[in-house]
């Protein structure tokens, strides 16, 4: 990507009318393989972003669909220019809070006194900053969380119009089938990374099937994010703006609410994310399903979710050498444990319902848990990873 930054500094150049010379700033890594770069000229306030993309096929999704979402009125960063071909992009520059720095009680007085840093060298190590525990959330940043839900329902309502002027360049629909094999597998994969050995007990797989299965079936597909999380919104003046659609897809929309109210980058309190699905479901209408059954149905798809993230923090931790990303594998295993820990128990806002969807073969067994086999696979996993932690911290203290 180095070799790429001259050619495109003077690509974007070109395009910035008056600017010669941009002085480029790194911005923070993080999960993605696309750069940014903060550019800024002498004498000028006015600051643009320039995204340098790897990936082809990726970039025309992302142009594509941004432009789209864009001139639909959607909250996005504008595209100002853009050269898909070499993975050149110019943007226009929101800042730098981004939503899961706005959780912490200082970032608001900071960023009305200036940019918080986001001129780290590109080897700097991801934020690992402590997450916001509930209690002391600013109220900005709760109103901020309001607004995203609006924007959410929003997009869960008219997105499929988007992807309707898009045929063939968008990703694969969200199905059961791609559950298994982006979440289930990526989770499986991760606890490899990290020498976690688990057993394949009969009925394993058939439970995962059946957990994805009961989050797909009975409502119907809308555009979904997939990849809606606090690090992935920025803010500006208080209003949320999407960043990486590039994934979007007809999908359930249980699935982005999971995505955002379970996200280990923000880890917000049980009360919380009952308000804002309380809010995203006054702003989604119609919905097409039972509000119960729904608030039912986003607790499975967090499930699924959060083995999704678990297995991306595996591997950037393991494989990418991102080992800020170690910091969140114990938070996603708490919270799958956590989530099929209150389905066994039965809780009313919890397990599965008669009549919810489908629980397969696997379904529940005598005692009542839904998904017996997954619950025994998350708890070993998490204390299997305690006791990795454990033996690194006591090797470090030799």
């Amino acid at each position: 990507m180095e070799d790429t930054l001259p050619m495109a500094l003077k690509w974007a150049d070109a395009q910035w009318e008056g600017s010669r010379g941009s002085v480029p700033e790194p911005m923070r890594p993080d999960a993605s393989e696309r750069c940014y770069y903060r550019l800024r000229r002498e004498g000028v306030p006015c600051t643009r972003l320039l995204l340098v993309g790897p990936d082809h096929s990726e970039n025309l999704r992302w142009l594509l669909l941004g432009r789209e979402l864009w001139h639909a009125g959607f909250s996005l960063p504008r595209i100002l220019s853009a050269d898909a071909g070499r993975g050149f992009f110019l943007l226009e520059d929101l800042g730098d809070l981004r939503l899961d720095r706005a959780l912490r009680p200082e970032s608001f007085q900071k960023a009305d006194k200036g940019p918080i840093s986001a001129k780290a060298p590109a080897d700097t190590q991801p934020d690992t900053q402590p997450r916001a525990n509930g209690a002391d959330i600013p109220p900005a940043a709760l109103l901020a969380y309001e607004r995203l839900m609006v924007l959410t329902a929003r997009l869960h309502n008219e997105g499929l119009g988007v992807l309707s002027r898009l045929a063939g360049h968008f990703c694969e629909e969200y199905t059961a089938g791609f559950a298994m094999g982006h979440e289930w597998g990526y989770f499986l994969k991760g606890l490899g990374l990290l020498s976690i050995s688990y057993v394949d007990v009969p009925g394993l797989r058939e439970e995962a099937m059946a957990l994805a299965e009961s989050i797909v079936s009975g409502e119907g597909g809308v555009f979904i994010h997939r990849d809606l999380q606090s690090r992935n919104v920025m803010l500006r003046d208080g209003e949320p703006f999407l960043l990486d659609w590039q994934g979007g897809r007809v999908g359930p929309s249980s699935y982005d609410l999971a995505s955002l109210l379970w996200d280990p980058y923000a880890s917000l309190p049980e009360g919380l994310r009952e308000g804002l699905l309380d809010c995203y479901l006054s702003a989604r209408k119609p919905l097409g399903v039972d509000p119960e059954s729904f608030r039912r149905r986003v607790r499975r798809a967090a499930v699924m979710r959060l083995m999704q993230a678990f297995g991306a923090y595996a591997r950037l931790s393991v494989e990418k050498g991102l080992a800020g990303y170690a910091d969140y594998l114990e938070p996603a295993l708490e919270g799958i444990a956590g989530l099929l820990g209150a389905f066994a128990a039965g809780g009313l806002e919890s397990g599965p319902k008669v009549g919810d969807a489908p629980l397969g073969k696997a379904g529940p067994d005598a005692s009542g848990a839904a998904y017996p086999r997954l619950l025994a696979l998350a708890e070993s996993s998490l204390a299997a990873l305690r006791s990795l932690d454990t033996v690194a911290s006591e090797s470090q203290g030799l």
